[in-house]
C-alpha cells in the first residue's frame, strides 16, 4: 500500500476521506499508522495538491505520474523561472539547460504553475479539484 495524504477543510471532505479509508484493503499482519493534525506550510500543501491532480490525470492521458509531472514542468515551469529569475535565464540564455524543480518555487511560482496545470486540463475536458 502506498502512502497516502488528505487535506480536509470541512467535515464533508472529512467525512469523504474516512469513507475512502473505510474502502481500503488492510492487509492482515501489517500495521498501519493515521495521524491527523495541521496541515503544514501552504507550499508543502501546494506541494500535496499539486501531486493528486498528476494522479487525478494519470487514467484521463495515459501517461504516469512522473511523466505529466516532466511534462508540466517543461511546458510551464521553465517559462516561470526563465521570467522570474535573473541566475535561470542567464544559464538558459547561455545555452545551458537549468534543472526546474518545484521544491524551488515560491509559493506565488507555485501558485501560477497549478493555474497552469488546472487549465491545461481543463483543455484536455478534464476538470481537477481545486480544494485540497
Amino acid at each position: 500500500m502506498k502512502t497516502e495524504s488528505f487535506i480536509f477543510t470541512s467535515r464533508r471532505e472529512l467525512t469523504d476521506i474516512l469513507t475512502q479509508l473505510s474502502r481500503m484493503s488492510i492487509a492482515a499482519g501489517k500495521n498501519y499508522e493515521l495521524r491527523i493534525g495541521p496541515a503544514g506550510d501552504i507550499k508543502s500543501v501546494q506541494r500535496i495538491l499539486y501531486f493528486r491532480w498528476l494522479g487525478d490525470l494519470v487514467d484521463h492521458t495515459g501517461h504516469s505520474k512522473d511523466e505529466l509531472h516532466e511534462i508540466f514542468k517543461e511546458k510551464f515551469l521553465r517559462d516561470i523561472y526563465y521570467r522570474d529569475e535573473a541566475d535561470f535565464r542567464a544559464a538558459t540564455d547561455a545555452g545551458k539547460k537549468p534543472e526546474v524543480s518545484i521544491t524551488r518555487a515560491s509559493e506565488e511560482q507555485m501558485r501560477e504553475y497549478m493555474d497552469c496545470v488546472f487549465h491545461e486540463a481543463a483543455n484536455m475536458d478534464f476538470i481537477l479539484q481545486r480544494g485540497a
